[in-house]
Formats: C-alpha cells, structure tokens, sequence
C-alpha cells in the first residue's frame, strides 16, 4: 500500500526529485505564499498531513464498499452522461410537482 511505504522511515528521500514534485503537484498550492512546498519534506509530514490520511481513509472506505471497482466506475459515467443529457429531468419534474402538490393539501 503506497500510504504504508511513504510512512516508512527515509521513504521520501529515496524518491527522486520528479517524482516528489510529480507528488507535491497533486496537493494545494502552501498556504504560506513566500515559502512554496519544501520537497524534502514527506508531504505526510507537512501541514497537508491530516488532509492526506482523511482522503486516504475515504478512498480506502470507498474501495472496500465497491466504489472504486471498475464497474462502480462505468455506471458512474453513465449516470453521469446521462444526467448531462437530461434523462432525469422528467423525473426530477414529476417528483418535484408531487412534493409540491402535497405541500399545498391538493391532492391527485
């Protein structure tokens, strides 16, 4: 598990500059505009730390609830088309008139 091996002592450092910046990259710019990040410093260790390990605990519970499999994955894009297309818009239509019906005592 990549989280297990940058935990490991010296890991950072045995990874070579590209990679470290390929890696910073992925994070928000530092918060502190005259210092941008430090690329000696596991991003773990650094002030993004708690970040990390909150996203990492979300995509470890999404990959263990089926959220990351490959077929999870496609029916999401094809929800995802579909919705960009309109194929819910009746729906959303149709449930949005019966709540507000109900709302207002009429009755169908």
């Amino acid at each position: 598990m990549k989280k297990q091996i940058l935990r490991k002592e010296g890991a950072w450092e045995t990874l070579d500059l590209e990679t470290r910046q390929r890696l910073y990259s992925l994070l928000p710019p530092s918060t502190n505009e005259d210092m941008p990040h430090n690329l000696d410093v596991n991003p773990l260790q650094s002030q993004f730390g708690r970040g990390i390990e909150n996203e990492l605990r979300k995509w470890q519970g999404d990959l263990k609830d089926g959220r990351e499999s490959k077929k999870w994955r496609e029916e999401a894009m094809q929800a995802g088309r579909d919705r960009a297309s309109g194929a819910f818009d009746v729906a959303q239509t149709e449930g949005r008139d019966e709540r507000e019906s109900g709302e207002n005592g009429n009755t169908m």
